[in-house]
């Protein structure tokens, strides 16, 4: 969390990016991990991105190579600025870790209480495509809300949930095991392409933002997180099968019969950690927030309406 002065290192940054003189600035309260500022200059509006300081030098380069490799590849990412010596990341004072994009007018589907419709829904599956075709090689990042990990986050996190919620998560476990994972394909995945990260501007272009958890994942594993946290609506069940098959005939390249037979039970496993993983931060109060509460709520509902 930076503490400062923030209109002075504001301008630091637009003075090092070129941005232009700067008009005005706002924070964006979306998101758990990073600081995101709205910087209006005499030039444009750009999006500063203030790294976490969870996130070492490494881990923020790995985070700019990946969003580098997601542009270059064509998939609708936000555009990203150099500073002045050329480098997408820039140090400043030795401790915080900046990059600068462009400006999305827009909003998250979360935040236009929005679900796509079928045609913006194909052009996800198509976009998921590609960005598990991207060849990088990366190290691995261990994401606690992800599917693969659920007998290991159950283990430590599963008391938390209590009745029969509780239930659902432990009937899952079984059927988890039987999982091949062998025999499913994997490729580079975004892994969390759900409401929050994907935005529409303004003449209805989608982009897909945050990059942070991109991982070596199973294939359906990114499907699977996007029917759930981006195609599922809790609140009208009727479309849910359109959506479940439309994954299945427009993905390229088709899904192996291993990757058909075990996507259900990866379509649970996801509900399962949404209501798992937002329980146990609001419980032990690491988040409480009407995002958190949001994610807890649309796990029990999945869990509830699949079962």
């Amino acid at each position: 969390q930076y503490q400062g002065e923030l209109s002075v290192l504001v301008q630091k940054i637009a003075c090092e990016f070129q941005l232009g003189d700067v008009v005005s600035h706002q924070i964006i309260e979306i998101g758990y991990e990073d600081l995101n500022i709205k910087v209006t200059t005499s030039r444009d509006a750009y999006l500063i991105k203030i790294f976490g300081s969870f996130r070492d030098e490494e881990n923020c380069k790995r985070y700019i190579e990946i969003m580098v490799k997601a542009i270059q590849r064509g998939v609708p990412h936000p555009k990203l600025y150099p500073s002045k010596n050329g480098d997408y990341l820039y140090k400043h004072d030795e401790h915080l870790m900046v990059c600068v994009m462009e400006y999305i007018e827009g909003n998250s589907f979360y935040d236009l209480h929005e679900w796509p419709t079928i045609e913006e829904a194909k052009t996800l599956i198509h976009e998921v495509s590609k960005i598990n075709s991207i060849d990088i090689q990366i190290q691995n990042y261990y994401d606690e809300w992800s599917p693969v990990n659920f007998l290991k986050e159950f283990k430590e996190k599963g008391k938390y949930v209590k009745g029969e919620d509780y239930k659902r998560l432990e009937q899952l476990v079984d059927p988890f095991k039987t999982i091949q994972f062998d025999k499913l394909r994997w490729g580079f995945a975004h892994s969390d392409i759900i409401r929050p990260n994907v935005l529409k501007d303004v003449d209805s272009k989608l982009y897909i933002i945050d990059f942070s958890v991109s991982s070596n994942k199973p294939i359906i594993q990114e499907l699977s997180v996007l029917l759930c946290g981006m195609f599922f609506n809790e609140n009208n069940f009727s479309h849910y099968p359109e959506y479940y098959q439309l994954i299945l005939d427009e993905y390229r390249p088709k899904l192996n019969k291993f990757e058909v037979e075990a996507f259900p039970i990866f379509v649970k496993t996801v509900f399962a950690m949404f209501l798992m993983l937002g329980t146990y931060n609001k419980v032990t109060g690491k988040i409480d927030t009407k995002e958190n509460e949001y994610w807890i709520r649309l796990g029990k509902i999945g869990l509830t309406y699949i079962s």
